[in-house]
């Protein structure tokens, strides 16, 4: 064996047995450079992870010395006795092991690094509540915004890839933040520093720092934000990830797409989301020629990895096909396209496509997940709205008789479900009164 170097104390071999005048290796920095050879930290030496700069330890975990003069036998028993007191006083008080802190950390570690890009990317720096207030409802969302503290020191920073948008949110006080409803939009947030409460109907639950949010739905949306709180937030349309979920899996999007609700840095797929981001942040701010080429081809990514990754397994709408789709179902596809004013019954479209309507019934739920009569009127409801953004179309009446709705509540009842507005609402948007 040849001799040389050990890394856990810096000298060699031969020299165990000799005093040494140095500050005492701590447990904590064994277990840093175990983690390191084992391969779960990543950003650092194993220098910088025998000897740290800053403590690595959290927030009331002590690092106790060891004599700098233990083999390497007892040092390494030590620091497994010292792990396992850790993980425990880890699970006692709800905090994460050191394996999950070592990924987690190593995540955010690289996140805030390239963060530090969007720095000259001002959007607004204040401190009046109404005017933060009205900047964050034309950037991201109406809501109403609280804070009982007597100062606040916010600071919005903002790139852009085509239509996507990665903004860098602080508000320097402790803010009660009540969104609008807004059901058009997905929100992806990114825990940089301190503390985000959020609380809806389904419950509370604080994310940290190293946490990510999926927020699908934000009505009857509470969040608190501790006055350290620093933030990375994505916006994204839920127009655009239904258009991928029907271009990935060939169906009809479904209403809500359950995503992960709240998730850590340090997951396998919280990780990939993580680089994922990176790529984002690093290519907006290259160079504006890089930025204009990628803007349409990283939004679909970064939708693409949500549906495949955060989504609910239990939507196939949001899962790919992995069979060929019988000839009997897009010929009924086809069908109802081409006669969405007509009454079209199961009867009519088994008729048409040559199949019994327990087939067609059966293979449309198998390879659409749906009914053939709610993929109708999912049809007619997406012609319905495509008419009334056009000024030419005529009254609300008008388009839903064109589109095959007799009963004009009903018409109004699935319209306002599927697209969170009236008919009347939609109609006022492209035509001034």
């Amino acid at each position: 064996m040849r001799r040389g170097k050990a890394p856990w104390l810096g000298r060699s071999d031969a020299d165990h047995a000799k005093p040494r005048c140095a500050e005492p290796v701590t447990a904590e920095a064994v277990r840093n450079c175990l983690a390191f050879l084992s391969g779960r930290l990543r950003c650092v030496t194993w220098k910088n992870a025998l000897f740290p700069r800053r403590p690595l330890t959290p927030a009331g975990a002590a690092a106790r010395p060891i004599h700098s003069s233990l083999g390497a036998g007892s040092m390494i028993a030590h620091a497994r006795a010292e792990s396992a007191a850790f993980a425990k006083q880890a699970n006692d008080s709800g905090v994460r092991t050191p394996s999950a802190l070592a990924e987690a950390g190593a995540g955010l570690a690289m996140l805030r690094h390239d963060v530090c890009r969007l720095e000259q990317y001002t959007v607004f720096e204040s401190t009046q509540v109404e005017e933060v207030q009205r900047k964050l409802t034309e950037a991201v969302a109406p809501h109403r915004l609280i804070v009982a503290e007597p100062a606040m020191d916010a600071s919005l920073r903002r790139i852009r890839l085509g239509d996507l948008a990665i903004l860098l949110l602080r508000y320097g006080a402790k803010a009660v933040v009540l969104p609008k409803c807004a059901d058009d939009l997905v929100l992806v947030k990114f825990i940089l520093s301190g503390e985000c409460e959020v609380s809806d109907r389904d419950g509370r639950f604080t994310a940290r720092a190293g946490d990510i949010l999926i927020l699908e739905s934000l009505r009857c949306l509470r969040l608190v934000m501790s006055s350290d709180c620093e933030e990375l937030i994505v916006p994204l349309r839920r127009a655009d990830i239904a258009a991928v979920s029907e271009a990935l899996s060939g169906r009809t999007p479904p209403r809500s797409f359950d995503f992960d609700r709240h998730f850590n840095m340090g997951d396998l797929n919280g990780t990939a989301l993580i680089r994922l981001l990176q790529y984002l942040i690093v290519q907006a701010t290259a160079s504006h020629d890089s930025a204009a080429v990628l803007a349409v081809p990283v939004t679909s990514l970064l939708i693409h990895h949500l549906l495949l990754n955060h989504a609910a397994v239990r939507h196939a709408n949001c899962l790919p096909r992995t069979t060929v789709v019988p000839y009997y179902i897009r010929r009924a596809e086809a069908f109802m396209a081409e006669n969405v004013r007509e009454r079209v019954t199961l009867g009519c479209l088994a008729d048409h496509a040559g199949v019994s309507v327990r087939t067609i019934t059966s293979g449309f739920r198998r390879f659409r997940g749906e009914s053939p009569l709610a993929i109708l009127r999912d049809l007619r409801l997406q012609r319905a709205r495509d008419q009334l953004l056009d000024p030419r179309a005529g009254s609300v009446t008008e388009v839903a008789l064109r589109c095959g709705f007799a009963h004009f509540s009903r018409f109004a009842s699935a319209y306002r479900a599927r697209f969170g507005e009236s008919p009347s609402a939609t109609l006022a948007k492209v035509r001034p009164h």
